[in-house]
């Protein structure tokens, strides 16, 4: 019989999740799907506002997450040191180490890029952030740099064994 999932379940659900390293398949199943999900529906909710300042920063900063947390689950021994080194990474350079561990293929860091590189033109740019955020105009080149970032969460966390 399956069990109703309810807001209050999920969380108490996380609450008790164990760390990584003692997690049974499928916690780690659970919070996979959880953390996708969650990430998914609030880069959607930001396509579906056109609120694309909002999206390409949250789109960069969720993939920079999901990228650190596979880059902590794809070590063989859950070092203090190498954990605390992974925190510090830059974006550009947690890509860097996803590709150079084989967590992703070359075109996934291609996408990669071209969101963080699409992510600092927004942030670097005030006028732009203003002209995004206020105006709400239609911006097909972001908004597929979102589209992408919502399908690289769904694969970050696909790998979750």
């Amino acid at each position: 019989m399956n069990e109703k999932i309810t807001y209050e379940k999920t969380i108490k659900k996380l609450e008790n999740l164990p760390s990584r390293e003692k997690q049974s398949p499928k916690q780690k199943k659970f919070f996979s799907e959880i953390s996708a999900a969650l990430m998914t529906a609030h880069l959607e909710y930001l396509v579906e506002e056109k609120n694309w300042f909002a999206g390409i920063v949250v789109s960069a900063s969720m993939l920079d997450f999901a990228g650190k947390t596979r880059l902590l689950w794809s070590q063989k021994t859950a070092s203090e040191i190498e954990t605390r080194k992974i925190n510090e990474l830059k974006f550009a350079e947690t890509i860097k180490q996803l590709l150079k561990r084989k967590v992703i293929d070359k075109s996934t860091f291609d996408k990669m890029e071209e969101i963080r590189h699409a992510r600092n033109e927004a942030a670097h740019d005030l006028l732009h952030e203003v002209a995004l955020s206020l105006e709400k105009k239609p911006n097909d080149s972001l908004e597929g740099c979102i589209r992408r970032a919502i399908i690289i969460v769904k694969i970050l966390f696909s790998g979750a064994d």
